[in-house]
Order: C-alpha cells, then sequence, then structure tokens
C-alpha cells in the first residue's frame, strides 16, 4: 500500500508540474501576443498621425453668366423696392448689438432693401433658412436691418450689407465678402470701367459703377451704404467723385473689377441727362426763361436745380402726367409747393440763390416731367 500510495504521489506531482509548466506558457504566449499586438496598433497610430489626411478637392463654386443688363435689372429692383414698414413689426428698442436704419423713422412706405451688418436676404435669395426672402422676412417679424458694424450678424434681421447687395446683384451661390470676392470677380483698370463692373476695398466697402455723372465730376453708382446722410441706410443710388476714386484706385484702397462671366450687352440706363443732382451740393444750374424736360429715373430720387433770382414776381409752368411735388425755396424760406400740372405765381423776397426741388411722396419713378420759371409781367 505505502508503495503504491508513493507512486501515485509521485505521478500526481508530476502532473502537477506539466500542469503548470504548460499554464505558465500559454501565459507567456497570451502576453507576448499582446505586448505585439499593442506594438503593432502603436506602430499604426504613428503611421497615422505622421501621414497628412487626405483633403477633399474643394468644389468649384456655380458661376453663371448673366448679362450687364440683367444684373442692372435686378439691382434697381432691389433699389425700387417699396413696401410698408411698420415699427411695431419690424423694430427692435434696447439692443445694443443692433441699430435701426435712420430712415425707419415712421411708419408707411419706403423704398430700397434695408442696409443690414452681414445681411443676405433680398427679394429672391436668402441664407436664412427661415425665410424665403425680404417680403417673407419682414412679414415674419424680421428686424428691417441693422448698421451696428461691430460683430457678424444679428440673428432675426433682414436686409444687405454692401457686400450681400453685390452678391444679390449677380446672384452668387453664397454671400460673399468684400475679401471673397475676386472668387467671382477679376481686377481691371479704372479707365476700363462699364456699367455694373464694381470698386472692391477688401474689408471696407463695394459698390457697383454706373455711369459718368452729368457734371463730369464723378460717377453713378448703386450700392447698400451706411453713411452721414440719413438717406442711406439702405440699397440706393449714389454719387461718387472722380477726385476721391481717383485717388483710392491710385493708393490701392479701391480695386475695378469684373464678374467672370459678364456677357456684354446694351444697358439702358437712367433717362435724366441731368444725374445725379439729388444733393444741394450736386443742384443743377438751370436760366431763367428755359424749359427743362426730366425724370424721376428710381424711387426715392429727389431732382435739385438752383438759379439766381432777383427780388420780384415769377410765374413757374409745371407739366407732369404723374402727381409729383415740386417746391420753391427762398434760401430757407418755401415760396411754392405744388403737386398738380399748371402755371403758379410766387413771390421772391431777399433775392437771391433759389432751389427748386422735384420728388414724389408715393415713392413713384420712371415719372417725366417738365418746368420753365419766368419773370412775371
Amino acid at each position: 500500500m505505502g508503495l503504491i500510495n508513493f507512486r501515485r504521489f509521485k505521478y500526481r506531482f508530476r502532473y502537477r508540474r506539466m500542469y503548470r509548466r504548460r499554464r505558465n506558457n500559454i501565459l507567456s504566449y497570451l502576453l507576448k501576443s499582446y505586448l505585439l499586438i499593442l506594438l503593432i496598433a502603436l506602430i499604426l497610430l504613428f503611421i497615422i498621425l505622421l501621414t497628412p489626411p487626405k483633403t477633399k478637392e474643394p468644389k468649384p463654386l456655380d458661376v453663371s453668366k448673366m448679362k450687364r443688363s440683367t444684373a442692372y435689372k435686378r439691382g434697381m429692383e432691389m433699389i425700387n423696392y417699396v413696401w410698408e414698414y411698420n415699427h411695431q413689426r419690424n423694430s427692435i428698442v434696447n439692443n445694443e448689438e443692433i441699430t435701426m436704419p435712420r430712415y425707419l423713422k415712421t411708419d408707411g412706405l419706403v423704398s430700397g432693401i434695408p442696409y443690414c451688418w452681414g445681411g443676405y436676404i433680398s427679394l429672391d435669395v436668402s441664407n436664412q433658412p427661415q425665410v424665403k426672402n425680404f417680403q417673407d422676412a419682414i412679414k415674419k417679424g424680421y428686424i428691417a436691418g441693422n448698421i451696428n458694424t461691430s460683430g457678424g450678424y444679428k440673428t432675426l434681421t433682414a436686409g444687405l450689407d454692401c457686400s450681400g447687395f453685390v452678391s444679390a446683384v449677380f446672384k452668387l451661390p453664397i454671400k460673399a465678402s468684400t475679401e471673397t470676392l475676386e472668387d467671382f470677380f477679376y481686377p481691371i483698370k479704372l479707365e476700363d470701367l462699364k456699367p455694373m463692373d464694381v470698386l472692391n476695398s477688401k474689408k471696407n466697402h463695394v459698390f457697383i459703377f454706373l455711369k459718368e455723372s452729368a457734371d463730369k465730376k464723378g460717377m453713378i453708382v448703386m450700392e447698400a451704404t451706411t453713411g452721414k446722410n440719413i438717406t442711406f441706410d439702405r440699397t440706393i443710388i449714389n454719387y461718387r467723385s472722380y477726385e476721391d476714386i481717383k485717388k483710392d484706385v491710385e493708393s490701392g484702397v479701391y480695386v475695378p473689377m469684373r464678374y467672370k462671366k459678364i456677357v456684354d450687352d446694351g444697358v439702358e440706363l437712367f433717362k435724366d441727362k441731368y444725374e445725379f443732382n439729388n444733393y444741394d451740393y450736386l443742384a443743377t444750374k438751370i436760366n431763367l426763361g428755359e424749359t427743362y424736360e426730366a425724370y424721376l429715373d428710381f424711387a426715392g430720387d429727389v431732382d435739385n436745380y438752383k438759379l439766381n433770382l432777383n427780388k420780384g414776381t415769377y410765374k413757374l409752368n409745371f407739366n407732369s402726367k404723374t402727381k409729383i411735388k415740386i417746391e420753391v425755396n427762398d434760401g430757407n424760406i418755401k415760396v411754392l409747393e405744388v403737386n398738380e400740372s399748371g402755371e403758379y405765381v410766387f413771390d421772391i423776397n431777399s433775392g437771391q440763390n433759389v432751389k427748386i426741388t422735384i420728388y414724389s411722396n408715393e415713392l413713384k419713378y420712371d415719372v417725366d416731367y417738365k418746368f420753365r420759371i419766368e419773370k412775371q409781367g
């Protein structure tokens, strides 16, 4: 019995030793495998980190052909757009980030798309998914414009800034900035400007050239702008002097540019040969006894004329098929204001520069008229 037990113990001990040896071998194998896998993973991770990521080629922007006349029509549609402003629906108070355009003071009809910093909401474009266009935004209670240019676009404001206006005129696939307009326009010489070319100043402003002004001292442009004039803060027709433009182009502040896919064609611009005379300092000088024919070319157009009259009585002959206003001012005194065709007599008492102003309270445009001032008696 003792011999048998000893043999059993001997075999059991040998079996346990073999089992431990096998188990250790298995553990050693697993550990080596784990370390090998970890090493391979680290090598792969190192390779991935050192390998530059494959960048997808940016999809080229869809730049469509556009006739100059089509671009002009689109711009004028925004300038001539007449809508009803309601301060309870489309204004805001006590918000430091938003400042209302200054021409939106009283409820009623107004023209143009309001200036809106960072905005790209116009008559047929919108980069805000909640609204289809400017009309839709106003109907839904969006704030009509924002002339506060600090920060970026402010939520729930509607309108266009300067580059947004240019983008909308050419119906660009995105709202370009003054810095990215070069993706769609290329530089040209100042003397090569044609209607609907632009002058762009990076990080500053951009406007669209239309034609030379009647005084030959500047150019008529269209733009969305703010400024000292209270009639600004929207899409407007404006004036730029050659003196300022040439200086800015020569110094590199402004760069004349042309749309890459522009199609040359005939562009019928303003009919009024006296444009641009919307401001007092640009008033057209006229003579006593001569007849002048002109137009209100766009919504909000105001035609100013001036002449020297001595103290005395005078007669105004005014003719227009559309009811528009004509005022005669002797210095700061209004001596006549009518809105119908006819002959009117007025007195000049101080004998100095007299100003004649013609406009439409109803923002009518493409209106022709004639007038003449002559001495009475």
